[in-house]
């Protein structure tokens, strides 16, 4: 899966988890690399987290350790450490 794919579905998966986003304001490409923070900007409490992480894990076929999701405080610290279970 190429990385614009992974951004891609990654968005989705977030869209899905957060049916209250506003997919006009946050588009593939634009709130990726804007350090976007899941609990500040996007108002996702441990529930949503939870969520997310076991949709991300589901749909890439990864696994993330506690250790890893500890430092994930954005949605571009997501990808990236998507990016990097996935070998990219």
């Amino acid at each position: 899966m190429t990385m614009d794919k992974v951004e891609t579905r990654f968005f989705e998966i977030l869209c899905a988890c957060l049916p209250d986003l506003q997919k006009e304001r946050y588009e593939p490409g634009t709130m990726f690399g804007e350090g976007i923070e899941f609990v500040d900007h996007l108002d996702m409490d441990s529930l949503d987290l939870a969520i997310l992480i076991v949709a991300c894990e589901d749909e890439f076929g990864v696994l993330f350790s506690g250790e890893d999701l500890d430092r994930v405080r954005t949605v571009g610290e997501a990808l990236e450490l998507i990016n990097k279970e996935l070998g990219q």
